[in-house]
């Protein structure tokens, strides 16, 4: 696990901002697409994650979500939506 002093508050090396950054808000809640979680896994790895790990995490944060999160798929991307509040707690 990297570490330097701007990310001691966070160990995975992930800037908030730049996650924050590519986040769409729509009035279902928060959007991720496949795109935005694989920069977050490259930036924490340091290498490109496969499909099938961008995939596993995306059936992760629904499951975790539970009502409050929905995967879907629009325009051939797929994404997962947040409810806001959701993502506040």
């Amino acid at each position: 696990m990297r570490q330097c002093s701007s990310f001691v508050d966070n160990p995975v090396g992930v800037r908030p901002n730049s996650v924050t950054a590519s986040v769409k808000h729509t009035p279902a809640g928060l959007v991720l697409d496949s795109q935005t979680i694989a920069k977050v896994i490259t930036a924490a790895e340091g290498l490109k994650p496969h499909t099938q790990t961008v995939a596993r995490v995306m059936n992760f944060l629904e499951k975790l979500g539970k009502d409050d999160v929905e995967q879907t798929k629009r325009r051939g991307k797929k994404l997962v939506v947040v409810d806001e509040e959701a993502a506040d707690r």
